[in-house]
């Protein structure tokens, strides 16, 4: 039986990176290979993944397959990359770059640094093919001088099923179902997620619904607590500290709960490689606004109101229009929910990877 090795730095159910890896792995079992998952940190009680020492003892034939899920500097990877004596694909997920950092955390900055230094280097190391979540990400490859017959474009694998399946948290739904209009962010509170131009335009919307509410459903590190810091002093000065809600790290019952009571899914992200949360609020036909930047605008295709200047009064008035107008919010989220079931849902993206796979033997 051929063995195959998953390799990433971490492995955290609760991102997209990590359920990528474990449905992946379950991806290349389901195949006939003996699959195991190498990482240099995991999440507690999760079976299944050993530490990356391990990786060359498991990969020892040119049958073999290596899969790197590059999503940060790590010159460890590199030198398996290097050195494995079997078939390599790398999975790129971007790296997000360095100066959304500087001000906060220099050694946060420094690791983005390297993982963008990395992109020429992984792509120098001649693997059989990569695998880019977005065609945004493949011009990343491109660009560091891979040949464009070694790319191939292939959404993360997600959980979405799964979410759609899920029991709602009752006390989310009781809490934010209550008739305010509910706007919803969902992603790590970053800098490089655009919160500040979220919150402007928040505030500008609410002079026209006092009532509304913010949203802002994701974890954040303890590194970047300055960042949070911030984006709290500017709700407070704008007025609306009071309607906009840190709701944190969630529960996957109450990220249901949380598409269930939304009114409108907005993002003024300014960097991202795909947008998992765009999947998630088209398959609940939750209509999106969003500044379209990166790989946002490929993501959504036209099914939401997608602007490419980051202008908090355009997101605002965009988002009053699909609030006043039903039929245009019920067009917008029934728009989503067919792109996500033809273009996002598992079993196409599976259909790719193993394509990707018959032709790296």
């Amino acid at each position: 039986m051929p063995r195959a090795a998953i390799l990433t730095s971490s492995v955290h159910p609760g991102d997209a990176v990590g359920h990528d890896t474990l449905l992946l792995a379950e991806e290349l079992t389901g195949q006939g290979y003996q699959t195991g998952i190498f990482a240099d940190n995991w999440a507690a009680g999760l079976t299944g993944v050993r530490h990356y020492h391990g990786l060359a003892a498991h990969l020892t034939a040119p049958d073999d397959l290596l899969i790197y899920q590059f999503a940060l500097g790590w010159e460890e990877a590199l030198r398996l990359l290097r050195s494995v004596p079997c078939r390599r694909v790398v999975r790129y997920h971007n790296v997000t770059p360095p100066h959304f950092f500087h001000r906060l955390d220099m050694n946060y900055a420094l690791a983005c640094f390297d993982g963008r230094r990395q992109i020429a280097a992984v792509v120098a190391a001649g693997c059989e093919h990569y695998l880019a979540d977005s065609e945004f990400n493949r011009g990343e490859l491109l660009e560091a001088g891979l040949d464009p017959r070694a790319a191939t474009v292939a959404p993360p694998l997600h959980r979405v099923e799964q979410l759609l399946a899920a029991d709602a948290d009752e006390a989310v739904l009781d809490r934010f179902q209550d008739g305010r209009t509910n706007w919803l962010a969902v992603g790590r509170i970053a800098p490089n997620k655009g919160h500040a131009l979220l919150i402007d335009a928040f505030a500008r919307y609410r002079t026209h619904d006092p009532g509304a509410r913010l949203l802002l459903a994701g974890g954040s590190d303890p590194r970047l607590e300055e960042y949070t810091a911030g984006l709290r002093r500017q709700a407070a000065a704008l007025g609306v500290s009071d309607a906009v809600v840190f709701v944190g790290k969630v529960t996957e019952s109450a990220l249901k709960a949380l598409y269930l009571a939304a009114d409108v899914f907005v993002t003024a992200s300014e960097h991202e490689g795909f947008c998992i949360p765009l999947v998630e609020a088209m398959a609940f036909k939750v209509p999106v606004v969003a500044y379209g930047t990166t790989a946002v605008p490929e993501t959504l295709g036209g099914v939401g109101l997608v602007w490419d200047e980051p202008d908090p009064d355009l997101l605002a008035a965009s988002v009053r229009k699909v609030v006043d107008d039903e039929a245009l919010a019920v067009a917008l989220g029934t728009a989503g929910w067919q792109r996500y079931r033809h273009q996002f849902h598992n079993d196409r993206t599976r259909q790719i990877i193993r394509a990707v796979l018959r032709g790296a033997a």
